[in-house]
């Protein structure tokens, strides 16, 4: 990680992509309000800059799409340790489930990274008191972000149900690995997707691995491998009662 001297208001920042933060730093650095004071490529360094910082940052600019500890999480933990300091969310993707999950957690605003020409604008209404959204964002996700209510969150069975249906299984293979029936397969599905805000899987599937739900080179087990697991759970239970 980086640590630069602080002048102005301090802005931090977390992105794991160079050239983003490379950006990112000229963009700050032609500011008059706001300077960059600490910056690091992972949440994992952020959390360790912070601990260890004489003077923590002002703001926080953090992407969600992290490798290794994402947006997300990093937010949990941020509002545990450093809940004093403002969080602008910036993503690359702009999906309903990101700006309204990272409201929900706390963030102050969600910035596209397509329109970093509002960087300035968004810093200047965090540091103001105020939630940003970049333009273009949709008012019922404002409205819905800024509801009240809680962040989204998929029960065990719809987390589980969500890997299978990631793995490729049938609503038949979800329901025998699951030990339910069709039915209540189907409507694992239906409450993963109006969690998440999408209405076919292969957004299901982008949105869960931008949110950390699904890991990227994560191996789900086969439908056989679930089955044959099953299989022996079953046959240990009759042979020790």
């Amino acid at each position: 990680y980086i640590v630069m001297k602080q002048s102005r208001i301090a802005v931090g920042l977390v992105e794991d992509m160079a050239y983003i933060r490379t950006f990112i730093r000229g963009a700050v650095a032609s500011m008059r309000t706001f300077t960059l004071s600490l910056e690091a490529p992972s949440a994992e360094a952020m959390l360790e800059s912070l601990d260890a910082a004489a003077e923590l940052p002002d703001i926080l600019l953090v992407d969600i799409g992290l490798s290794g500890m994402n947006g997300y999480e990093l937010m949990r933990i941020l509002q545990k340790r450093h809940p004093r300091i403002p969080v602008l969310a910036l993503s690359v993707y702009k999906e309903p489930f990101a700006v309204i999950q990272m409201i929900r957690l706390g963030a102050r605003g969600f910035l596209e990274k397509e329109r970093m020409e509002e960087l300035e604008a968004a810093l200047d209404c965090v540091w103001d008191g105020g939630v940003y959204f970049s333009g273009g964002i949709p008012l019922e996700w404002k409205q819905a972000a800024v509801s009240g209510v809680g962040p989204v969150m998929l029960t065990r069975q719809e987390k589980q149900a969500l890997r299978y249906c990631a793995s490729g299984f049938t609503f038949s293979q979800i329901a025998d690995t699951m030990g339910v029936c069709e039915k209540t397969a189907h409507e694992y599905k239906s409450k993963i997707f109006r969690k998440l805000s999408v209405h076919n899987g292969s957004s299901m599937i982008r949105v869960a691995m931008g949110s950390g739900l699904l890991r990227i080179g994560e191996r789900i087990p086969s439908w056989e491998e679930e089955m044959s697991k099953k299989k022996r759970g079953g046959e240990s239970r009759r042979h020790n009662p």
